[in-house]
């Protein structure tokens, strides 16, 4: 059954994409008939990065439904920030659902302005071992446009040679929201990679994800054609019809 933590399997599914040599590239594409199947679920992951879901159920409870209304809609309204914000969200969830990440907090949800976009990479996951300690970093950028620029997807590059040669800039933030939580073992860890980013013991990954309303044959050739390429990068792009559309019933 399709719920809000596992809708990625129902919607999204490999496609053939064009081979790189210089990373890999994990196309996909929507499955037959599956938009309206997902939408609730990712409509509720939307909300989610953005509100949290505790935090309506407590003004809920106390009889403020009206409030809880209103505080819902507190969503991004520039379209910029919407395409931004879902490509985002898309690209978290695809990393959680399908390769086991975990989010240490949903960034979004500390944004200065709804209709601001969020300083920093968009994406920092986290895989743990058994004993809760960080193996693998994911730092990640997401890109939604509906038409293809290979601007846009330069720029994603650049961001992560960037964020590789010292540190990811949004790590410090996490760090801060973690000790807010009391959530010490956690930030301990964060900032030992702050500062000491390469430790032997966790591995880093480097992702773009792209989504795109039209369709590029070759749309990670700037990146192929690079004098430099970011280590260990993994590209994913996500054709979506009817973008602006999309978007709208989303948000």
């Amino acid at each position: 059954m399709v719920t809000r933590n596992n809708f990625d399997s129902y919607w999204l599914e490999p496609n053939n994409g064009k081979i790189y040599s210089k990373f890999e590239c994990h196309s996909v594409k929507e499955k037959n008939n599956s938009r309206n199947k997902i939408l609730p679920h990712l409509k509720h992951a939307i909300l989610d990065h953005h509100i949290h879901l505790k935090r309506i159920d407590l003004i809920k409870k106390l009889g403020f439904v009206n409030s809880a209304e209103y505080i819902c809609n507190l969503l991004p309204t520039n379209d910029r920030t919407r395409k931004g914000n879902l490509g985002e969200v898309i690209a978290c969830e695809h990393l959680c659902q399908r390769y086991g990440f975990s989010l240490p907090i949903f960034k979004l949800r500390y944004m200065d302005n709804p209709d601001m976009p969020m300083r920093g990479e968009d994406i920092i996951a986290l895989e743990f071992n058994g004993q809760g300690n960080i193996q693998k970093i994911c730092i990640g950028e997401a890109k939604t446009i509906s038409t293809y620029r290979s601007s846009t997807v330069t720029s994603a590059h650049s961001r992560l040679l960037t964020a590789c040669i010292d540190y990811p800039r949004s790590l410090p933030l996490i760090s801060s929201i973690l000790c807010d939580m009391q959530e010490y073992h956690l930030a301990s860890q964060i900032e030992s990679l702050i500062a000491n980013p390469f430790q032997d013991t966790i591995t880093r990954e480097n992702w773009i994800f792209l989504i795109t309303d039209n369709n590029p044959k070759d749309a990670f050739k700037p990146v192929e054609d690079s004098n430099e390429v970011v280590d260990e990068l993994k590209v994913v792009h996500l054709r979506l019809k009817n973008l602006a559309d999309f978007i709208n019933k989303i948000f």
